[in-house]
């Protein structure tokens, strides 16, 4: 996946990057493939100190600091 081509992620801190990055792997790791099908990433933006990850299937999740997400 590349992850530049996401709206807003250019917009972020190198560390939020990183920390999208791992969080969204580890997201996805958690999950079964059908699941995976709608949580492609199209939008993020800082929320406080989460991040707000929008999804191809008009969901949005926050990914915090810590490598979690809710």
């Amino acid at each position: 996946m590349n992850y530049e081509n996401i709206k807003g992620f250019n917009k972020l801190t190198l560390e939020q990057q990183q920390n999208f990055i791992a969080t969204h792997k580890r997201h996805l790791a958690a999950v079964g493939n059908d699941y995976k099908l709608g949580y492609t990433p199209m939008g993020i933006k800082p929320a406080g100190k989460s991040l707000m990850v929008k999804f191809q299937n008009g969901e949005w999740l926050h990914y915090t600091a810590s490598g979690e997400w809710y």
